[in-house]
């Protein structure tokens, strides 16, 4: 579809024939009619190498498609759970830049999609005290991988992007005698 925010030659991830994978295809939605592929290595595993050379060769596609999800949403830069930009990023280009001059390199990329959430917050006893609404947010990954005995390691960068639909709200509730009303 021309007009679709993911493009289908970008969406679609590389299906290499023949190839025993342990890769996981994921499919990470983007909206009700936007989506994307992407091969998730196994955590804590090593990958043969023709694994790694898939994730490798798969990495300017996924750029891209972050690159417009960053355009588009905005991300901020990470340092574990700490954000490291006062402002958020907008160019894929200038992060490329962030990361290169902190001393990082990668070689692939992975992409965890956590959907909007509704949950009770500041709990007493059993009874919420307000509830929260976290937005759709996707984590960006950057994983190294270092030479192992019959392939290599993937590790991950203790830098992350994430980009994020909004900004979590939080709603407190009034305890009343007969329940709890919503102010």
């Amino acid at each position: 579809m021309i007009d679709s925010f993911i493009p289908s030659d970008l969406a679609v991830a590389p299906n290499p024939p023949g190839l025993a994978s342990s890769l996981r295809l994921v499919t990470v939605p983007v909206d009700a009619y936007n989506f994307f592929e992407l091969w998730m290595p196994p955590e804590e595993a090593s990958l043969i190498p023709e694994e790694a050379m898939l994730l490798k060769d798969d990495r300017l596609r996924l750029e891209e498609i972050c690159g417009k999800l960053m355009w588009l949403l905005g991300a901020d830069l990470l340092s574990g759970d700490k954000i490291c930009t006062q402002e958020p990023l907008y160019d894929w280009q200038s992060l490329m830049r962030l990361i290169h001059q902190s001393g990082q390199h990668f070689d692939a990329i992975t992409v965890h999609y956590s959907p909007q959430t509704i949950r009770p917050s500041n709990q007493e006893g059993n009874r919420p005290c307000a509830w929260t609404i976290a937005p759709s947010t996707w984590c960006i990954s950057f994983l190294e991988f270092s030479p192992v005995e019959r392939g290599y390691q993937p590790n991950p960068l203790p830098l992350s992007v994430a980009i994020t639909y909004g900004k979590p709200l939080t709603r407190r509730m009034e305890t009343a005698n007969a329940g709890m009303r919503y102010t």
